[in-house]
């Protein structure tokens, strides 16, 4: 979730501020999952040839900007991008998408550097097309995830104004308000929560429990929500 939390460009301090990141949140041990970025790292190392699946979405540019930055010249590798999202396609749809295969070359390897060691310095990267032609609507859609209220979070208060009552169905308004949908319902369920935390929303009944992974899912997303005037001025002001 390279969307969310710091990021570093050297592959071993990245190992640990993810790690630190990602147990805070709720995901696991520290060493733990030190370890299994270790073993992810190592895998992606020893491999002499590297075939590549990715989405269009932010969630997916990121991982592969990523992946590519950590890939050696010597390394021999793929890609296969696809405008659409890979879970739900058939045998026929994968088939084609196959063909359209593309061998990593040093312009585009050199691309994925330079943007993602601007991107874990802060910066805002003006991103080329070359081989990675949804790289540039993603680092957009990233951008809008680093303002003051985030995107998701203006989207998540108009669906509640609009009519959507508890999480989980503000979480399907979100993923409809998306031109590449790219977030996951924990992390989403999460804004939710820190935006009861900011005033913007309440509950319509009682409290609002912990978002998981720390809290009960079912209590979660079952819960009935309300805008507060404050998240009325919000929707005002975004508007």
């Amino acid at each position: 979730m390279l969307h969310e939390g710091p990021l570093a460009f050297e592959a071993a301090e990245s190992r640990r501020v993810r790690a630190r990141f990602l147990a805070a949140s709720g995901w696991g041990d520290p060493a733990t999952l030190v370890e299994e970025l270790e073993r992810r790292d190592r895998t992606l190392a020893d491999a002499s040839h590297v075939i590549l699946w990715f989405e269009h979405d932010l969630y997916d540019q990121l991982q592969l900007l990523q992946i590519l930055s950590q890939l050696r010249d010597h390394q021999d590798g793929e890609l296969v991008q696809a405008d659409e999202h890979l879970g739900p396609l058939g045998a026929n749809a994968l088939e084609a998408l196959w063909k359209t295969r593309r061998r990593l070359d040093t312009d585009t390897l050199d691309l994925a550097r330079e943007t993602w060691r601007a991107l874990c310095a802060g910066e805002t990267p003006v991103a080329g097309v070359g081989a990675l032609p949804h790289l540039a609507p993603a680092l957009r859609r990233f951008t809008e995830e680093r303002a003051p209220l985030r995107r998701t979070k203006r989207q998540l208060l108009a669906a509640l104004a609009s009519g959507a009552s508890t999480p989980l169905e503000l979480f399907a308004a979100n993923q409809s308000m998306e031109e590449a949908a790219f977030l996951g319902d924990t992390w989403c369920f999460r804004f939710v929560h820190e935006l009861a935390e900011d005033g913007l929303l309440e509950p319509a009944d009682g409290a609002l429990p912990a978002p998981p992974p720390r809290g009960d899912y079912d209590a979660f997303v079952s819960t009935p929500l309300a805008l507060t005037a404050a998240g009325r001025a919000a929707i005002a002001a975004d508007n």
